[in-house]
């Protein structure tokens, strides 16, 4: 999960690469979240595949 340092906005995300992601959403590189420049990691959730990942992301997105 991360969150916005300028808007305090959270951003839910599945990604296998965690810090490559992080590096592409400050670079601007995903629309979006390029308004929420810079972001953090606030938590990270491991899953035992994609699958599951994405069945929690659909989840926690409501």
């Amino acid at each position: 999960m991360l969150q916005s340092e300028t808007t305090h906005r959270y951003y839910v995300d599945e990604s296998s690469d965690v810090s490559t992601r992080l590096l592409r959403h400050n670079a601007k590189s995903t629309t979006s979240t390029r308004h929420g420049v810079p972001w953090k990691i606030v938590h990270i959730i491991t899953c035992v595949d994609r699958t599951a990942a994405l069945l929690l992301e659909k989840k926690i997105k409501g």
